[in-house]
């Protein structure tokens, strides 16, 4: 069966290649997909035309996408779905816990009155064998932006998926959604798409509405509605009323459980490390000229108004204006030359942006640039960064405390499966090294970039390296959150630092 995608974001271009050459119907595609593919803006003659049975979106950070579709169809394409590992070994996988839509039992477990938000867990308290290991990608918790009381149990819906260890996000109450209108047990008015803006369109669904008494439940009729007849919306009214009731029971059933109610969705977010990036750019350009980097540099925080963003978005213009005949790998490799020349200045300040594959993302200490070094390659950089310790707690597998004027030399290099970091005091006294594992490290212009693959490997003062927390990386790999070959990539690279002593450039301070 050939289902309907609904695509949108940064990636959408190489994705609906993806998926059109699978023959998946690409629904609604937005105006400049509908030049570059041909593609109608709606057609009858799809199957089932008024539903985005497949939803693919960007995820806020724009690091990679959130898919939802239901559990029936991702029970019939789950085995033949794109977005897989073998096609990108390097893919991130998360399924959500608590999926798009899906209703709960939560009670707040903590509130925060002056930035308005509540903490909610949706699952009943209980603890497993492997519950340390498995918290580490898991999260029981939602996160409502109300001020809620502590204590307090209500019905929750799930507005944004988890990841990881990172809360879904919800509403309270919850709302029954078709391809064609949305009811509202929680609000009775009749409203209509404000995206509908053809004044006899939207009468003719606002009379619709009226026929429809409304006591129980309000609705929402979505833009796709102004495509459909009278017959049709009301049909499908009717349908998602029988739903409601369904939802309505099981909530007076589970007044006194915390926990699920209702799903029938299932929801995932890929994320993309470079590498998956760079082979996006590839598919891409085989619609439309695209510069490498293209994706990567669109993700960055506070682009917009960027010189690589316009320069990248000029030249592609001007390529596709031309037809890229001829000259286009040339532009390509000198647009890079020029990205990397002018990316970063000594002693400019540089973000790390740490991007933990259990979803967190943690933004380590930025470090002012000591040495920006050229490799063999002279479009491939090393930077060298200076970084002062906030003096509290203890430097990660080393077990010695961070003290007042300690400070870090890191070493990042691009295109490395690594990145070394040596501790000193203040008196310039090497204190210890640290080995972070990671997807292969990019410079962008929001600083370093990369996801951590967890396995590290520490070297003490005065004793051997050593591996630290295989165990995560081992249950990523069961979570199926990396593919097999992500995983030995990561052993080996782990195995190979602990293996082998060589003066780096942090020993020459």
């Amino acid at each position: 069966m050939t289902y309907n995608v609904f695509i949108r974001g940064i990636y959408s271009t190489a994705l609906t290649k993806l998926f059109k050459d699978l023959d998946y119907n690409i629904v609604y595609p937005s105006p400049p997909i509908r030049d570059r593919f041909k593609l109608d803006e709606f057609s009858k003659d799809w199957e089932n035309p008024y539903s985005k049975q497949i939803i693919i979106n960007d995820r806020y950070d724009k690091e990679g996408i959130s898919v939802s579709t239901t559990k029936e169809i991702w029970e019939d394409i789950q085995d033949t779905f794109p977005l897989n590992h073998a096609n990108f070994p390097h893919l991130l996988r998360h399924k959500a816990r608590f999926p798009l839509n899906s209703v709960y039992k939560g009670i707040v477990i903590s509130s925060n009155k002056m930035n308005n938000y509540s903490l909610v867990r949706l699952t009943p308290e209980q603890q497993t064998n492997d519950a340390e290991i498995e918290s580490h990608f898991t999260t029981t918790i939602g996160r409502i932006n109300k001020w809620l009381s502590v204590g307090s149990e209500d019905i929750f819906q799930v507005s944004y998926e988890d990841v990881g260890q990172t809360y879904a996000y919800l509403n309270q109450g919850y709302t029954v959604s078709g391809d064609l209108v949305v009811l509202m047990p929680y609000d009775k008015r009749g409203l209509i798409s404000k995206k509908i803006k053809n004044k006899k369109e939207r009468i003719r669904l606002g009379n619709i509405i009226n026929k429809v008494s409304i006591r129980d439940f309000g609705m929402l009729l979505r833009t796709v509605s102004q495509h459909a007849n009278e017959l049709e919306i009301l049909r499908e009214i009717q349908k998602l009323r029988e739903n409601y009731l369904e939802i309505d029971s099981m909530v007076n059933q589970s007044r006194d459980q915390i926990g699920e109610i209702y799903s029938d969705n299932v929801s995932f977010n890929f994320l993309f490390p470079n590498t998956t990036k760079f082979k996006l750019d590839q598919l891409r350009d085989e619609i439309i000229p695209t510069i490498p980097l293209h994706h990567e540099i669109k993700a960055c925080s506070n682009i917009e108004h960027t010189t690589p963003l316009r320069t990248l978005l000029l030249i592609e213009e001007i390529l596709e204006e031309s037809g890229g005949k001829g000259f286009t790998e040339g532009i390509k490799k000198k647009f890079i030359s020029y990205y990397s020349s002018n990316l970063y200045a000594p002693r400019q300040i540089l973000n790390i942006n740490h991007y933990k594959i259990n979803g967190r993302i943690v933004h380590l200490q930025s470090g002012q640039i000591k040495r920006i070094e050229r490799l063999r390659d002279p479009n491939r950089l090393q930077v060298i960064l200076r970084r002062f310790m906030r003096s509290q707690g203890n430097y990660d597998g080393l077990d010695i405390p961070i003290e007042e004027g300690d400070y870090a030399i890191g070493i990042y290099e691009q295109g490395s499966w690594s990145a070394e970091t040596a501790y000193y005091s203040k008196n310039n006294e090497l204190k210890g090294k640290y080995f972070n594992i990671n997807t292969p490290i990019i410079f962008r212009p929001d600083g370093v970039h990369y996801f951590d693959l967890e396995i590290d490997v520490m070297e003490p003062l005065n004793r051997k390296r050593h591996i630290i927390d295989k165990e995560l990386l081992d249950k990523a790999l069961e979570m199926n959150i990396v593919s097999e070959e992500l995983y030995n990539k990561a052993l080996d690279v782990a195995n190979e630092i602990k293996n082998t002593t060589v003066v780096s450039p942090s020993d020459s301070k």
